[in-house]
């Protein structure tokens, strides 16, 4: 099957062709009071029924549960509702609905909202956020003030879970709007997914399955989406290649070399016999199974398992033999069983060098601990490259709760949790943390480097352990 990706911005101007005087009429009453009936007010657009945008055409026109709000010189606000519309001009009358009794003018008028950052899917277009500008006249002059961005995707197997771009609208910063499905689209064959944004300059769009594997497209000279034309930009449907997330923070682990993290601690899925069905990384940072899952339960329940044996054999280390000889193999890393063939396993300098080794002198700031994240206990911090001091607060109490933790999280700090090691089907010590290198011991066959962090804020560098035991793994990805 052809894999398309049609990225559209989509918008239209709105015209103000005749206008309606209407006077006011004045009821009198037995107590010789006068009652002012709101204003009327006319625009005038397109013949048609809807309100939103016309993708073939660009046009856009009126529909019978439009509302408008207006404001008059004094500010104060109404709702308007569609009173008729003319079928053969598609202008639009519309009468009050609630608020304020309007007084004076001059008047303002506005449809629907600004795009928000945050928008939820609909398989229609949304409808076009629209000013007026003031006028003292009962009729208003509309024009669009924001694009239409419809994509279409096309991918055999796969499902959305949200969409979302990235770039810069005309007269402010740098914003993302992305658009979140309640229920995965599979996208096996076309599907648009429509996105509100201001007119501007657009890069980058990341699209996510339910599992947090991502695809991220990039348009290195910009996408211009304005409010008045359709503008088609189509990608090669190659790109559209979903990998396991990343997480933002940029870490040295050399001199010459970065890496970032994958969003979690590898997970592996397990039949009944102990076999790999399936590998994924865990829904956050902090999560982990210890006791749980399937960790205890290796060859006798299906289910999930994080901690593994020292790679060597084709199971990655699901294993519960606790002879070092079954795992003497040559070493295979447990990157090579994520799909996307990106991820790797740190080596022991690289740990070394990214806690802060120097000379066994441990460089503050780059690995803090134990802090509490989102309930889990004795975490370990990572502190990424770029770290400005101040622009997280470290809790006083240790504690990030998870407004203070998506702060740090989106400042591009990793956390590694505690998740004990396992020998045979007996979990141990999980207040502690056990990870993994890609680096064998250099004299015992039966050992393997990684790193420790205890419960007391020791970090042990170096740490070596029988291959048999299972310990957590963290991937990485290089940055270019």
């Amino acid at each position: 099957m052809k894999k398309i990706l049609i990225f559209a911005a989509i918008a239209a101007v709105l015209s103000l062709t005749s206008c309606q005087k209407e006077v006011p009429v004045e009821n009198v009453k037995a107590d010789t009071s006068t009652v002012v009936e709101p204003p009327v007010f006319t625009a005038t657009i397109s013949p048609g029924t809807k309100t939103t945008v016309d993708a073939q055409t660009g046009k856009v026109s009126w529909e019978t549960t439009d509302e408008i709000t207006v404001t008059d010189k004094n500010k104060n606000a109404a709702v308007y509702k569609i009173k008729s519309i003319d079928g053969t001009t598609g202008k639009a009358t519309f009468e009050y609905k609630s608020g304020t009794q309007l007084g004076d003018g001059p008047y303002t008028a506005t449809y629907g909202t600004a795009p928000a950052t945050n928008q939820a899917y609909s398989a229609s277009p949304s409808k076009l956020y629209m000013t007026a500008p003031q006028t003292s006249t009962k009729s208003f002059t509309f024009t669009v003030q924001c694009g239409l961005m419809e994509i279409n995707l096309t991918k055999e197997g796969e499902s959305v879970k949200s969409v979302a771009v990235s770039g810069i609208p005309k007269g402010g910063s740098a914003t993302t709007y992305t658009l979140t499905c309640s229920d995965p689209q599979s996208i096996g064959t076309k599907k648009p997914f429509y996105i509100a944004v201001p007119a501007g300059d657009y890069y980058n769009i990341v699209i996510k399955d339910p599992e947090g594997k991502d695809c991220t497209l990039t348009a290195a000279s910009g996408l211009a989406v304005a409010a008045n034309h359709i503008k088609p930009v189509t990608f090669d449907g190659s790109k559209l290649v979903f990998k396991h997330s990343k997480l933002t923070g940029v870490f040295s682990v050399s001199a010459t070399k970065k890496v970032q993290f994958s969003r979690g601690n590898l997970v592996a899925t397990i039949g009944t016999n102990g076999t790999p069905i399936a590998w994924k990384f865990a829904a956050n940072q902090y999560a982990r199974l210890g006791e749980g899952g399937a960790n205890k339960a290796i060859g006798k329940q299906a289910g999930d398992v994080d901690l593994f044996g020292w790679s060597a054999d084709n199971k990655y280390g699901i294993n519960t033999s606790t002879n070092n000889g079954d795992y003497s193999q040559a070493f295979s890393d447990w990157g090579k069983a994520i799909d996307d063939n990106t991820w790797r396993t740190l080596d022991v300098s690289e740990w070394n060098y990214l806690i802060g080794i120097d000379e066994g002198t441990i460089r503050t700031g780059k690995a803090v601990g134990p802090y509490t994240v989102c309930g889990v206990q004795n975490c370990l911090i990572l502190v990424p490259d770029d770290f400005v001091p101040g622009s997280v607060i470290f809790p006083t109490d240790r504690i990030f709760d998870s407004a203070k933790w998506k702060t740090a999280e989106d400042a591009g700090f990793v956390c590694l949790p505690p998740d004990g090691n396992r020998s045979g089907n007996e979990v141990n010590m999980v207040e502690n943390g056990y990870y993994w290198s890609s680096t064998k011991h250099n004299s015992d066959s039966g050992r393997a480097y990684g790193v420790e962090f205890w419960s007391d804020n020791t970090i042990i560098p170096n740490s070596d352990g029988a291959r048999y035991e299972g310990r957590s793994v963290r991937l990485v990805t290089d940055v270019q």
